[in-house]
């Protein structure tokens, strides 16, 4: 029996701790996951920001390295360098998202107050031009190319149109900035980075436009809109180096397609106007990949160009008048044949055929915009998406052109549905979808009335009408008279209470001028 005693107890000293063992462990168990939960809850309502108010941002002597400032004159230039180096622009350690067309996107503040932007090609770009130098000056890879680029051929050359459009296109392609390169383009180029406007190019102003124009055509681009009539971009601010910096604060044009209808209307208005700022002026610009990502819409609500790497400059007088030929319905197919010819070597460097169509196929550029915008896609909806059905009908028409001519057509009347919606206060427009054929489509409420009155015919009620209207006269006529002759009388008092003080002054100045003699 008390060997049997023993047994008990330890086993109910077993039974015991193996309960408080598991007790710990579920109760911590728990614990961790109401931690865990909690943990999971504040990074859903608390993103990562991307502005350089959290992030680290670089000092002014690692910002000059980065920079890349020993490189120049093969760089974007040295405009801003002084405000790099004394600190007025912060820039953030990290870039901001992905590599978008060629180009990383960093985020700068000027006196850690205005928002900026830091753009900065790709490196694989850089490498690429680096190497040409080092091999055009007969120096081996990774040569010091502020030097060597003085004994290579852009030193020599002018940098005239055939020698531009040879510059960053690949084997059987060209350049889209200077495909259509012409004495005209060339003359804007240098005078665009003539930073000391003594009408020439140095040596190092030369090296600079072509490094911009060979490495990065799209901030070549940037730099030249003023000179080319384009004003949807983001401001210029200078460069330094290989950076260059300009306007921030602009956000991605696909962030607005949960906005209100009436908000939707007005950016879709933008980019028609954009599209037809593009044909018309001193240049044709073929912009040949309009997309969501191609646009932006900055802080005061402008739509602006945000990728500027597939647009054509062509000088109107290279351009044919449209009435010379004739052109049959373009659609996909079309469009992609008429780029080809554009978008083409020559054998030494001329003017390729399809540059001098630019104006007669330009409404691919409204394609595009109703096709991969507009319209709804897999990825997103269409920015003009529920506006109705007649409007969706212009869209589809606009993507599929059935008679010749008629896109352009279309395109006005999308103009013109556009124009009748109120925008009211932008974005915080509460207009539904159903209440758009009421916006475009609303009857006048007094005919309405007149067809639904039993009592009173139309011809009655305009009896009624006229006799109201003349006995509005008669009594109008009467009032008008009688306040004019109260004028009248107010007038003459006027004038005599006038006329009196006048023969007062006269006594007094003849008083006056006897006493003086």
């Amino acid at each position: 029996m008390y060997i049997q005693k023993v047994h008990y107890g330890k086993l109910l000293l077993v039974v015991f701790a193996s309960s408080c063992c598991f007790y710990i462990l579920f109760h911590y168990a728990n614990l961790g996951t109401k931690i865990t939960e909690e943990e999971i809850i504040i990074e859903e309502h608390q993103p990562i920001s991307l502005s350089t108010e959290t992030e680290k941002l670089r000092n002014e002597k690692d910002t000059v390295s980065w920079a890349a400032l020993h490189t120049c004159p093969v760089c974007l230039g040295g405009d801003l360098c002084p405000e790099f180096q004394q600190g007025f622009i912060s820039v953030g350690l990290f870039p901001r998202g992905e590599e978008k067309g060629n180009l990383q996107y960093y985020s700068a503040s000027l006196k850690g107050a205005d928002p900026l932007t830091v753009l900065v090609p790709g490196q694989w770009s850089w490498d690429t031009w680096d190497q040409w130098i080092c091999k055009n000056s007969s120096q081996w890879s990774g040569c010091l190319v502020s030097e060597a680029v003085k004994l290579t051929t852009i030193a020599r050359r002018e940098g005239d149109a055939r020698f531009l459009k040879g510059l960053g296109g690949e084997q059987g392609t060209v350049n889209s900035l200077t495909a259509c390169a012409s004495k005209h383009l060339t003359s804007a180029l240098h005078h665009t980075f003539d930073l000391n406007r003594d009408q020439k190019l140095s040596m190092e102003e030369k090296v600079v436009m072509l490094t911009t124009v060979s490495v990065s055509p799209p901030l070549a681009l940037l730099k030249l809109s003023p000179s080319l009539g384009l004003n949807s971009v983001p401001r210029y601010i200078g460069a330094c180096g290989r950076v260059m910096v300009i306007e921030g604060g602009i956000s991605p044009l696909a962030a607005f397609t949960e906005t209100s209808w009436a908000y939707r209307a007005e950016l879709a208005s933008q980019l028609v106007s954009i599209v037809e700022g593009l044909l018309t002026g001193d240049w044709v610009l073929l912009a040949w990949n309009l997309d969501w990502e191609t646009f932006s819409v900055s802080s005061s609500g402008q739509v602006v160009f945000s990728d500027l790497d597939s647009i054509t400059p062509v000088h109107k007088t290279i351009i044919a008048k449209p009435e010379d030929e004739i052109r049959p319905v373009c659609n996909e197919n079309c469009f992609q044949d008429f780029k080809k010819t554009v978008l083409t070597s020559t054998p030494r460097g001329q003017l390729s055929q399809g540059c001098s169509s630019g104006l007669l196929y330009g409404d691919f550029m409204f394609y595009q915009l109703c096709r991969n915008i507009f319209s709804p896609s897999e990825v997103r909806g269409g920015l003009l998406e529920g506006g109705g059905v007649d409007l969706q009908g212009l869209v589809e028409e606009c993507v599929e052109e059935k008679g010749r001519g008629d896109r352009w057509r279309i395109i006005e009347e999308i103009k013109q549905k556009l124009l009748l919606v109120d925008t009211g206060s932008g974005g915080e427009d509460e207009t539904t979808d159903d209440s758009y054929d009421d916006i475009t489509k609303t009857p006048e409420p007094e005919k309405v009335r007149w067809e639904d009155n039993d009592d009173h015919t139309s011809s009655e009620l305009g009896d009624d009408q006229e006799e109201e209207n003349e006995e509005d006269k008669e009594d109008g006529g009467e009032k008008e008279d009688e306040e004019d002759g109260e004028d009248d009388e107010d007038e003459d008092t006027e004038n005599k209470e006038d006329n009196e003080d006048y023969d007062k002054d006269v006594e007094e100045e003849e008083e006056d001028g006897r006493e003086v003699k």
